[in-house]
């Protein structure tokens, strides 16, 4: 599973979303985990943004705004996600409205969670040196104490290749907006 993780980034375009949706759905196919997303931080428009989720389809017919336009600001403290990455730490819910709700209307999430059959979740912040990249987000179907010493390493394990393979895809990225904003200039100067 984690090599396979690593030949999608190191064999994929720099497009974030194509590349963390491979991901996600890699992790997902794999584990017994209900319910995946993968957020980055954005530190210049001071949001987090949903990079990819897994049952994207089956969320979308739910709710077809969350998974393609879902930016949580940093400001938000009541939000886990926000608490994860700010407190570098993990956070736990029972409720996913906790986690993607930015607004007062707090029932599609659950209608998500029930549908899935999440019955807790996980927000592990994927920090790279000093540096948190973004935040992933674990539906499971039972409570925390009941997941296996296996599960709990197979945890442990995919946050810190997940971070890694953000960071990657995020630092892919930024050269390829500088090459190319390198070459515009150069075609200016000309």
């Amino acid at each position: 599973l984690l090599r396979q993780i690593d030949e999608t980034v190191l064999s994929s375009s720099a497009n974030t979303v194509v590349v963390g949706q491979a991901i996600v759905d890699i992790i997902a196919a794999k584990t017994n985990f209900p319910f995946l997303s993968l957020f980055t931080v954005d530190y210049q428009s001071g949001n987090i943004v949903l990079l990819a989720v897994s049952h994207s389809e089956e969320i979308r017919r739910i709710d077809p705004q969350i998974t393609t336009d879902l930016k949580i600001p940093l400001t938000h403290e009541k939000n886990i996600l926000v608490q994860a990455i700010k407190g570098k730490g993990e956070k736990e819910t029972s409720n996913l409205s906790d986690a993607i709700s930015t607004a007062d209307d707090r029932s599609l999430p659950l209608t998500i969670q029930k549908k899935l059959g999440i019955t807790s979740l996980l927000a592990i912040p994927l920090i790279v040196g000093s540096r948190t990249v973004g935040v992933m987000l674990i539906g499971l179907g039972q409570r925390r104490q009941f997941i296996t010493p296996e599960e709990e390493d197979l945890i442990s394990r995919l946050v810190a290749v997940v971070g890694v393979a953000l960071d990657n895809i995020l630092l892919t990225r930024a050269l390829k907006e500088a090459n190319e904003r390198h070459t515009t200039l150069s075609a200016c100067n000309l």
